[in-house]
């Protein structure tokens, strides 16, 4: 059986399979990249000592004014908005992990890691850092946002695959 061909100016002609192979491991490291810089975000902005450093305060009570002032319940508050906002925060975590790792095995290890993940900042949080407290609240918080994003990534990947399949199938050839 011979290989589909494709024409590169450079290379000469390179098998379709190995064009597919570059543009996957392309998508590898840009994948890893953006995994690797957002999970520094998410330790920066957990890790600092003071949230006042990004003006997280300030901004919070802010939002829940406006949130007050759109039509929300007071007993829409910070504790509230901080719990949202945690949840959000791990949604991208969740979604470059499910997309970087697509095997089940690695899958299973997020499902289980972000509460770990979660529970080892909370407790620096709270040995180490002057200001910060550790809520076990956030832990829950942060692992179901990495849940969730897990969860988006997987059924993206699923439909993509499934696309794939029924693209190349419909081929004539």
């Amino acid at each position: 059986m011979s290989e589909a061909m494709i024409v590169s100016s450079v290379d000469g002609p390179v098998p379709q399979r190995a064009k597919y192979a570059r543009l996957f491991l392309t998508r590898s490291w840009v994948t890893i990249s953006l995994l690797v810089a957002y999970l520094l975000v998410v330790l920066a902005v957990t890790l600092t000592p003071s949230l006042d450093t990004y003006h997280v305060n300030e901004v919070g009570y802010r939002v829940v004014d406006a949130g007050r002032s759109a039509g929300l319940s007071m007993s829409f508050g910070i504790n509230r908005l901080s719990l949202i906002m945690n949840v959000l925060m791990f949604i991208p975590l969740g979604v470059l992990w499910g997309l970087v790792f697509e095997r089940p095995r690695w899958i299973w290890i997020a499902v289980a890691g972000f509460p770990v993940f979660s529970a080892l900042i909370e407790c620096i949080q709270g040995a180490f850092l002057p200001g910060r407290m550790a809520d076990a609240g956030d832990i829950v918080a942060n692992s179901v946002g990495g849940w969730i994003g897990l969860a988006i990534a997987v059924v993206v990947r699923n439909a993509v695959q499934r696309n794939a399949a029924r693209t190349s199938s419909s081929r004539p050839g």
